[in-house]
């Protein structure tokens, strides 16, 4: 039904859109291509809402009717894909890449990657904090 609309409305309303070109195209140098529907069309949409006005309805007229008429849509079925915001798609070929090489790694490593603590502090910590007979006196 939708595409039964789609059709009318472009053999209505695609006429009467060439029919607002400054310039007369003919077929085969004989007949205007807008044909007289259109030409009239053009003509009472021009008076009424002026050219600016007329130009406006007919081109949004024309891509309604293509988007009636065909079937595209702006509805993507979401089956077989994740759902993964916009906002993370650029972050997919990094994810992609950390999956392949964990993938790649050795499965028998002895030892695992991350840094296993020491008894020992670390070398930035104070070690003895509290004899430093200064450390109360903070400023």
């Amino acid at each position: 039904m939708a595409r039964l609309l789609g059709l009318g409305l472009w053999i209505v309303f695609a006429p009467a859109a060439i029919g607002l070109l400054p310039r007369t195209l003919f077929w085969r140098h004989a007949l205007p291509i807008e044909g007289v529907t259109g030409r009239l069309l053009a003509d009472a949409m021009v008076q009424y809402l002026n050219l600016p006005g007329a130009s406006i309805v007919l081109a949004l007229m024309v891509l309604l009717s293509v988007y009636l008429a065909t079937t595209f849509t702006f509805h993507t079925p979401a089956s077989g894909r994740r759902r993964t915001s916009p906002a993370a798609q650029p972050l997919r070929p990094l994810h992609n890449w950390r999956t392949r090489r964990a993938l790649a790694a050795p499965r028998s490593a002895p030892y695992s990657s991350r840094p296993t603590r020491s008894s020992s502090p670390p070398r930035w910590s104070r070690p003895n904090a509290g004899a430093c007979p200064h450390a109360a006196a903070s400023p």
